[in-house]
């Protein structure tokens, strides 16, 4: 007889209006293959968010990338990494918030150093590492399979 697991995990904050209630959309940062994200700022704190936004599909393989997604994102509790806010399912896509990464991506950060010193090499890697063994941790945890 096999074990069945059952992880439930919910948003830090519980998104109760709709993203465009709460939400004032800015400027896009970037796009992949299935989502778009943007700059948002909250309209009742003036905080900045970074949105992934999804578009609807029908597609059943996109939909269990998003749903896996969204169950990774929802277990991640970790200083090195970006973590989930909330999310809106509307009627034009799904809306991931995310913690802004005000500094930009760390690939741009090591271009414009051009060369990092030891110490800066070290930390990058310490923080590299601790955040791969706590995701390695969460996808087990909730039975991620590829």
């Amino acid at each position: 007889v096999s074990e069945a697991r059952f992880f439930f995990r919910y948003p830090r904050y519980r998104m109760s209006g709709s993203f465009k209630q709460e939400y004032t959309l800015l400027d896009q940062l970037g796009q992949g293959h299935f989502a778009t994200v943007y700059l948002c700022v909250d309209r009742k704190t003036g905080s900045k968010w970074a949105v992934k936004k999804f578009e609807k599909t029908r597609e059943k393989h996109r939909m269990e990338g998003l749903q896996q997604e969204i169950a990774v994102l929802m277990s991640v509790n970790h200083p090195s990494l970006l973590c989930l806010k909330g999310a809106f399912d509307e009627d034009d896509g799904v809306y991931l918030i995310l913690e802004l990464a005000a500094e930009g991506e760390l690939f741009n950060w090591i271009v414009m150093k051009q060369k990092l010193s030891e110490a800066e090499t070290r930390k990058v890697f310490v923080q590299l590492f601790q955040a791969l063994k706590y995701l390695v941790r969460v996808l087990y945890s909730i039975g991620f399979q590829r």
